[in-house]
């Protein structure tokens, strides 16, 4: 009797281990396919929020829990980075400083997962987050190359503790997702590596493609904008010579700040800045003690977060490159530094090689300018050597003609004047009295050019014409008697503006060629010039001088206002100045010339002077 009790104990004993043993079997079974499918999910996505949400539902179903978290450590700080609350629809995000519990610090210590069975019971737990509602509590270290990178921590309200069992699931999981985590971050950071370089790559092609500095500094803004989501705005501001104010030159988007001119004198943190030569990130841009002084344009703008990266070009900090969050506060990670500071070195390349561009066209400019004045110097001194060639031929053949015929005359009558009758002397005499004001009147005529050409201001006043034409016609009555008849004048003169000598002589000029040149009205009467004027139009008044004579063909009037012109069907003497005369007086006086002719028919001689 007794062997059997013994035998029926054994059998028990042997039953309950095999149950225990298929127990412990059928979870490393669960936890096994578990964490293949584990594997699957890590191998399908590299979304972290996606891969961390379909592990945590995996866990579920290896361990029961009404509350899971997994925190990720940055900064010394936890971040959820995926969470489940039975009580919960979404659950929401926060942050705990790294040493918020102590259980939890130690449990990073020693690398090792923290078991509560039962909360009420351990006089460790002091949790703050809504874990504290937990009745049984594991949490295991994300070890990554032995080194925590976050917490698993998954907590349950009823009245079953959790086991060592379970706490080896959570460490099992903890690893997973630890690997899960990095895989993703690696796959996040490649990614953004990507994003940067496709950035730099694009900015870099704004650069050398174009030498517009607008177009390529607000190209970048807008592009800085786009790759950081987290700031609203970015903007782009030059110092002055003596940093004593910013320039805003570009922004993206446009707040109407382009022109705006900011004191640097309370600016300190743009003073540190050009100071450190380094970036400046200030989290609360409202509140942080270097924004003091625009303490209040901060909050009137909405800036939040600020971002100051310095321009710098050949050692010097010429501007600064900004990053604005309007909406909610950023803390700028030091990849989006380096990346900002970056790119605000390719647009100290840009704005150099803009700067280069701009002296090198200006310096082509001028020397365009010099090599077009230089052209127009070499046409004005071959234009004066011609004039000096025909004023040479001129004195040779208009003085050298009337001097021998003086030296001739005299010569005759110092031989013969005893012999010669008086008559014979009277017309002598006045042969050489004429050649004498001749001469005289070339003379005067290449004095009163040179006086032309050589006067820089033109005293000027409103001219009474009727008493210039006068006086023009008194002179002309002097070498012929009836040339009053032969004109024909207006009633009333306009006014014009001129210098009445130089006007008077425009005048002497015109008449005396239409009384040389010109014949008469078709029907034989006199008189055979006409003076007149046209009313005054676009701040002018022409005056013309109007003959019946031959006219002039187009190829003679193109060459009629040159100097020391004389055409070769005219038959009156001439030497060829009086015309050229005339167009530098009128020039002079802000006016122009011209004819109007056609063979057969006359000509007409215009002038043109400013009105009153």
């Amino acid at each position: 009797m007794r062997e059997r009790i013994a035998a029926l104990e054994a059998l028990e004993a042997d039953y309950a281990a095999l149950s225990a043993r298929y127990v412990r079997e059928q979870a490393q079974r669960r936890l096994s396919d578990a964490l293949r499918q584990v594997a699957q999910i890590i191998s399908s996505t590299l979304d972290q929020e996606r891969l961390l949400a379909l592990i945590l539902e995996q866990l579920k179903t290896v361990i029961a829990y009404d509350r899971a978290t997994v925190l990720l450590l940055q900064d010394d700080q936890f971040m959820l980075a995926a969470g489940y609350d039975s009580s919960e629809q979404d659950m929401a995000p926060f942050t705990l400083p790294r040493d918020h519990n102590v259980m939890i610090t130690e449990m990073l210590r020693t690398r090792r997962p923290l078991l509560i069975p039962d909360a009420a019971l351990d006089p460790r737990w002091n949790f703050s987050t809504a874990m504290q509602t937990a009745r049984s509590f594991i949490s295991a270290p994300l070890l990554l190359q032995d080194q925590p990178i976050g917490t698993l921590s998954v907590g349950r309200r009823d009245a079953v503790a959790y086991t060592e069992a379970d706490v080896e699931v959570v460490f099992a999981f903890a690893g997973q997702i630890a690997i899960a985590v990095h895989n993703a971050q690696l796959f996040s950071r490649a990614q953004e590596r990507s994003r940067r370089l496709s950035l730099l790559y694009e900015i870099a092609l704004d650069v050398t493609s174009t030498l517009d500095l607008n177009t390529v500094l607000t190209t970048a803004c807008r592009k800085l904008v786009e790759h950081f989501p987290a700031s609203n705005h970015s903007g782009l501001a030059f110092f002055d010579a003596a940093q004593q104010y910013a320039e805003v030159i570009a922004e993206y988007p446009d707040r109407g700040a382009v022109g705006m001119h900011l004191s640097l004198a309370d600016n300190l943190a743009t003073r540190t800045v050009i100071e450190t030569r380094r970036p400046l990130a200030i989290d609360d841009a409202q509140h942080d003690p270097l924004m003091q002084p625009v303490w209040g344009e901060m909050e009137a703008l909405g800036v939040r977060s600020i971002l100051i990266i310095p321009v710098v070009i050949k050692g010097r900090v010429v501007g600064t490159l900004g990053l604005d969050a309007l909406e909610i506060s950023h803390h700028f990670s030091p990849p989006e530094i380096a990346l900002a500071q970056t790119i605000a070195a390719q647009l100290g390349v840009a704005i150099e090689n803009a700067r280069l561009y701009t002296s090198v066209q200006q310096e082509l400019a001028e020397r365009r300018r010099v090599e077009e004045a230089l052209r127009q110097y070499t046409q004005e001194l071959e234009a004066s050597n011609a004039e000096l060639d025909a004023f040479a031929h001129t004195v040779a053949h208009d003085l050298k003609n009337p001097l021998a015929v003086l030296i001739g005359f005299s010569t005759l009558l110092e031989s013969r004047l005893t012999k010669m009758p008086q008559e014979k002397v009277l017309e002598n005499l006045r042969r050489i009295t004429a050649t004498g004001y001749k001469m005289t009147s070339i003379i005067q005529e290449l004095l009163l050019l040179a006086s032309v050409r050589k006067m820089e201001e033109v005293p000027t006043s409103p001219l009474v014409m009727a008493e210039i034409v006068a006086e023009s016609l008194s002179r002309l009555a002097g070498l012929q008697a009836d040339v009053r008849a032969e004109i024909a004048l207006p009633k009333a003169w306009p006014t014009a503006v001129g210098y009445a000598p130089w006007v008077e002589e425009v005048w002497t000029n015109y008449i005396s060629n239409a009384l040389k040149y010109g014949g008469r009205p078709d029907d034989g009467i006199p008189p055979c010039v006409t003076l007149g004027f046209d009313p005054p139009q676009n701040g002018r008044v022409r005056f013309w001088v109007r003959d019946y004579g031959c006219g002039l063909g187009q190829e003679e009037q193109s060459r009629l206002f040159a100097p020391f012109t004389r055409l070769h069907q005219v038959r009156a003497e001439g030497h060829g100045l009086g015309l050229s005369i005339v167009r530098r007086i009128v020039e002079k006086l802000d006016g122009e010339i011209g004819v109007e002719s056609e063979v057969g028919h006359g000509s007409l001689f215009w002038f043109t002077l400013p009105a009153p």
